[in-house]
């Protein structure tokens, strides 16, 4: 079983000291790849490690000799993005706790992967079509998406630009040369699969390429812990392609 670590540490970014868990390979010796998880609003740190067999598949991937270095940051409910001067959560991610990760761990070099589900998704999917040099690959399992007006409704929307939140306006400026792959899915019932049809028509509007599914299920862990060994792969795949 991969050997999971809690991380409590001060954050620049935040102000604040912060928790986070991470994943890591037991018995390979690095450097080991890197894949961010964030998780959903309602959810925290540890969501990934206690609602999924995340931790028997990484064994198993090790086992395999694929082993994976899998970081679980919290994000609060602040759908990854730098919404007020105290929940900069864009900055805790790129710079404190990445710089952290590989300071503490034997890292690889280059960029990470990095995947989501729900809030999560929609944070993975916009930071990737953002910082396209930090990341080799995004997945987003039923990701929010939420549109213009959808975003003036959230609390903290006064406080922050609604162009650096908009998926749609991003996607525009986004580096098609540099992006890594992006994979998006959702369930048939899930109560967002309008958010991820969404998403999948914005990417192609804007020529940005991207891997789109729809499948049986429902906005739960059942579903996600369905799409994780293919999330994996699919990240893995990515990562070794460098």
């Amino acid at each position: 079983m991969p050997t999971i670590a809690t991380l409590e540490h001060p954050s620049a970014a935040l102000g604040r000291r912060v928790t986070c868990t991470a994943l890591l390979p037991s018995e390979a010796r690095g450097p080991w790849p890197l894949l961010w998880l964030l998780h959903g609003q309602s959810d925290d740190h540890r969501a990934w490690l206690e609602n999924t067999t995340l931790a028997p598949r990484l064994a198993r991937l090790e086992a395999e000799g694929r082993p994976l270095a899998v970081v679980l940051p919290d994000g609060a409910i602040s759908y990854w993005a730098d919404v007020d001067p105290l929940l900069r959560v864009e900055r805790y991610l790129l710079d404190d706790l990445d710089a952290l990760v590989r300071r503490t761990f034997p890292i690889a070099a280059g960029r990470a992967a990095i995947g989501g589900l729900s809030m999560g998704g929609y944070g993975a999917l916009r930071l990737a079509l953002r910082h396209p040099g930090r990341f080799c690959s995004a997945s987003a399992h039923s990701t929010r998406a939420p549109t213009r007006a959808e975003l003036a409704t959230l609390p903290w929307s006064q406080r922050v630009d609604a162009d650096e939140l908009d998926l749609e306006v991003i996607a525009a400026s986004a580096d098609r040369s540099a992006l890594g792959s992006i994979a998006l899915d959702c369930g048939l019932d899930d109560r967002l699969l309008g958010d991820s049809r969404r998403a999948h028509a914005l990417l192609d509007r804007r020529a940005i390429a991207h891997a789109y599914a729809e499948h049986p299920g429902a906005h739960d862990w059942a579903y996600w812990e369905a799409r994780l060994p293919g999330a994996l792969a699919f990240h893995l795949d990515a990562l070794h392609a460098g």
